[in-house]
């Protein structure tokens, strides 16, 4: 048997023995070329037929997913077996597609669009672009958009609508092989303990992480809130030069205007003092949030229009909810000097680790490289997985390299 085929029959005997592990606990360093995609799907659906259990898979990001899915194929995968789990924003927004102006722009007729729903009633954007040949425009306009930021105190009440925490739950009435990302494994672990008992079973799965020294990477993102007064000020200028704002570019120049003096500002203390009083004395932006409903509503909006409008809606209410929050700190771009605002609502490695704790099943992370060298010893480079929410090692704790 050649030594690669070897590697990963061992890799996956390892990975399904963990379930029947006491710790349930097991990390695996692979090089590049030894197949890990192969070792974790093999292994997640060897369990799921043995254990008649549900599997989630979890990579870095959905280009990774989706490349999971297709080689999936190559290794004759049922697909019945798999599903993908990722955010909503990479779901077609239905409404946007059966749009005159949509059907228009690209080509379509409602009965294509029609037809092509029947066979895939939820489809996700990549899928539909595929299908249709259509430009990549399409794709930052036919998704779905969040127009408010929820000021609510629940974190996973900030990220994730009440429509698609109900997909979420209906994923512990399917016996799959689930394949999601890193940041919405985190966004699933978010739900659980909350009143919903069949997200509580989700516990119960298996996880098989793929690039696992990067999840800490999607906990930072999951953690924090960020707004950009630069990226606000082009998005402000972009929509002022669309035909749908023709009327309104004296208040959108101004406030970009407002924006770009904020990128002179040097100091911490003053950009955060200008913006809270601006948004929470002042309530200053109140007429700009008007005129992007006011323009939200208008008919006829091209493709182009719409991705520059929905960018300035994301970033002006995410910069209003930030304003309202406590403990906020300012960096500086190290060309542009530009600052960005950040929110860290709890630090990455402890959200990671309360998300651990709930884990009633098996841990698996795999990955090219856990900075671990063979000759330095695994208790000397802690920090690694201290950063990937593993805090403290002891004897229950499983770690293996290869």
């Amino acid at each position: 048997m050649p030594k690669r085929n070897q590697l990963q029959k061992k890799a996956i005997e390892d990975i399904t023995s963990t379930y029947y592990s006491e710790n349930g606990l097991f990390f695996g360093e692979y090089p590049t070329g030894s197949g890990k995609t192969k070792i974790l799907l093999e292994s997640a659906i060897k369990i799921l037929h043995e254990r008649d259990t549900s599997v989630i898979i979890a990579t870095a990001n959905n280009a990774l997913v989706f490349d999971m899915l297709s080689k999936a194929k190559e290794y004759n995968i049922p697909s019945e077996h798999l599903e993908v789990l990722i955010g909503k924003k990479n779901y077609v927004d239905l409404d946007v597609i059966r749009s005159q102006v949509f059907l228009n722009e690209a080509g379509l007729t409602l009965k294509q669009v029609a037809d092509y729903l029947e066979i895939n009633p939820e489809p996700l954007i990549y899928d539909f672009i595929e299908h249709f040949h259509l430009p990549h425009v399409f794709e930052d306009v036919i998704g779905f958009v969040d127009l408010e930021v929820p000021v609510d105190d629940l974190l996973v009440q900030e990220k994730v609508s009440n429509k698609f925490a109900q997909k979420i739950a209906s994923i512990a009435t399917k016996k799959k092989v689930f394949i999601t990302n890193h940041f919405f494994l985190i966004l699933i672990y978010a739900q659980i303990g909350r009143t919903n008992m069949q997200i509580n079973e989700i516990a119960k799965m298996p996880i098989l992480m793929d690039e696992a020294h990067q999840i800490n990477d999607a906990a930072t993102a999951f953690f924090s809130n960020t707004f950009s007064p630069y990226r606000l000020s082009i998005y402000l200028l972009l929509v002022s030069e669309t035909k749908m704002a023709k009327k309104d570019t004296a208040m959108l120049h101004s406030f970009n205007r407002y924006f770009k003096e904020i990128c002179t500002y040097d100091k911490s203390d003053a950009i955060l003092e200008k913006l809270k009083d601006d948004v929470i004395q002042k309530n200053k932006f109140e007429k700009l949030k008007v005129l992007v409903n006011k323009l939200n509503d208008k008919k006829g909006v091209s493709v182009v229009e719409q991705k520059h409008l929905k960018n300035l809606k994301q970033e002006l209410m995410e910069m209003i909810y930030l304003m309202k929050r406590p403990y906020l700190n300012v960096t500086f771009s190290a060309i542009k000097k530009v600052p960005t605002i950040s929110s860290i609502l709890i630090d990455s490695a402890i959200g990671l680790r309360n998300m651990w704790v709930k884990n009633k099943s098996m841990i698996v992370g795999i990955s090219g490289t856990f900075r671990i060298s063979k000759y330095s010893g695994f208790h000397e480079n802690e920090w690694s997985f201290k950063q990937i929410g593993f805090l403290r090692f002891n004897s229950t704790f499983a770690h293996r390299f290869h």
